[in-house]
């Protein structure tokens, strides 16, 4: 059997895309993902009128308390099963999907959205949230084929940020550290051998995704597992239509993977 594409995309669309549904319709059409992992999902019948607009099957998190952002799923694949994961208290959950590509394989999706902010404390709790994902990973996943993607709020090692031109309070949360910006929270996934798509296939470019009208820093991320490094065919930083601009605050990271013997 020839290899088969499967394309999987990551996108914040900012506080449930409230006035911005055709935007992020026209946004995610564009990109033409499979799979998409939404973060900042707020209202069902929202999310449900962006799916029905794809044709993609919407799939949504469980709410929790009071904080009404959610991680939700868009799919023009089979879904074989959906759950929503809370590995760590406090935050919103993440989400875990399992969809049949065209190669008949099941393929587990880890949709995440950990903890915002700069200073170094809440970096701490980021670290903590992906040890946590790591061990749920390591205990259930159905195999070696599986990706992680969302928003992690995180500053990967080596990669730079331009907070000279950020807004005033994200400045401000920098100056808790003497303008130093923490980048421990993706070592856990990088030391387990994940692979960081887009760095994998742009070593040289920053790959900024926030704030989309003139991206400064990276906060958005699709991870393949170790077996599925070599399955990575492209990735890129979604610039286009003109409406990714007021679509959200937040660019997509869309990957593409070649599946199959």
């Amino acid at each position: 059997m020839a290899s088969v594409k499967m394309r999987l995309l990551t996108y914040n669309i900012l506080k449930g895309g409230e006035g911005r549904e055709a935007e992020i319709v026209e946004v995610i059409r564009a990109a033409a993902p499979d799979v998409a992992v939404v973060q900042e999902a707020r209202e069902a019948a929202s999310f449900r009128r962006i799916a029905a607009a794809l044709g993609m099957a919407p799939r949504l998190a469980e709410g929790r308390g009071r904080i009404p952002l959610r991680v939700g799923l868009l799919s023009r694949l089979p879904i074989l099963g959906f759950r929503t994961l809370r590995p760590w208290p406090v935050w919103p959950g993440c989400v875990e999907a399992t969809v049949r590509p065209a190669d008949g394989l099941p393929l587990t999706v880890y949709g995440v959205h950990l903890a915002a902010y700069y200073p170094w404390f809440f970096e701490r709790w980021r670290t903590h949230q992906v040890r946590a994902l790591l061990r749920h990973v390591r205990r259930t996943a159905p195999g070696d084929r599986h990706l992680l993607a969302g928003d992690f709020n995180a500053v990967a090692p080596g990669d730079r940020a331009l907070l000279a031109g950020a807004p005033l309070w994200v400045r401000a949360q920098t100056w808790f550290q003497l303008g130093r910006v923490p980048r421990r929270a993706l070592k856990p996934l990088l030391d387990a051998g994940y692979v960081d798509c887009f760095r994998e296939t742009h070593p040289e470019e920053d790959g900024f995704t926030l704030p989309s009208t003139g991206p400064r820093v990276r906060l958005d991320y699709v991870f393949a597992a170790p077996p599925l490094a070599g399955a990575l065919s492209r990735c890129r930083v979604v610039a286009e239509p003109a409406e990714v601009a007021s679509a959200s605050d937040h660019l997509p990271v869309l990957a593409e993977f070649g599946l199959g013997p």
